[in-house]
C-alpha cells in the first residue's frame, strides 16, 4: 500500500496541482510516452497545470 488516494484525474485551464514525493522513487508521464518521463526521488516536487497554448503536430 502506498498511501495514495488520488489516482487520477482532470485539470482544468486554471487549475493546478502539486504533488511531493514522499516515497523512494515516482515517475511521472506528462504524455504517456516513456521516454519524456520525469523520475523524482523522496522530498522533490512536481507542479502540473494546463498550458494557455496548445500542441499541434505535425506528420
Amino acid at each position: 500500500m502506498t498511501g495514495t488516494s488520488f489516482v487520477s484525474g482532470e485539470l482544468g485551464r486554471g487549475q493546478g496541482l502539486r504533488l511531493t514525493v514522499e516515497s523512494d522513487r515516482v515517475v511521472v508521464f506528462g504524455d504517456g510516452m516513456e521516454a519524456d518521463a520525469l523520475e523524482l526521488t523522496w522530498g522533490q516536487s512536481v507542479r502540473l497545470g494546463v498550458s494557455d497554448t496548445s500542441l499541434r503536430l505535425a506528420v
